[in-house]
């Protein structure tokens, strides 16, 4: 098999995508419901963190270990993605873009997750600063109304 490296990447962030959508998102719970029990538990640090443990009937057990899995999951949609593009690749590869370009908006909403939690944190004398700024930036000149200071200002 000859596989292309955009196309390569553009299944394994498909399959990354839509693993995770089977594995860990609300929208989904229904399909891993009558397989996996779902509780609220604090780990090691405190935290609250939603697990999914496996029923305890054998089949039940044995596909709620799967399905809770995302390495277990992750096996199964990739190869049903790698099967399907190459005997369907006009059918699998349009659904596979629409996954990867779901998962790329992902990885780049968690980019930004982290680095608004670790970024610059301004010192009480830069609040200040900056507040002083914004204060002598907004003032009204006499005879200037309100809604025409704030034109072209990004509020």
């Amino acid at each position: 098999m000859n596989i292309h490296p955009l196309t390569f990447v553009i299944l394994g962030i498909a399959c990354f995508r839509l693993t995770h959508l089977l594995v860990a998102e609300e929208i989904t719970t229904f399909l891993r419901s009558p397989l996996v029990d779902a509780v609220n538990e604090p780990d090691a640090a405190g935290r609250w963190i939603k697990l999914q443990y496996p029923k305890p009937s054998r089949l039940r057990g044995f596909l709620g270990a799967l399905i809770s899995c995302p390495w277990c999951t992750g096996i199964w949609v990739s190869t049903a993605f790698v099967v399907g593009w190459g005997l369907f690749p006009h059918v699998v590869f349009p659904i596979a873009v629409v996954f990867a370009v779901a998962g790329l908006g992902i990885f780049l909403e968690m980019a930004t997750q982290y680095w608004s939690r670790n970024s610059f944190s301004p010192t009480p004398k830069q609040v200040a600063r900056i507040n002083t700024i914004n204060n002598l930036l907004t003032q009204t000149t006499p005879g200037q109304r309100t809604d025409e200071r704030d034109q072209g200002r990004i509020l």
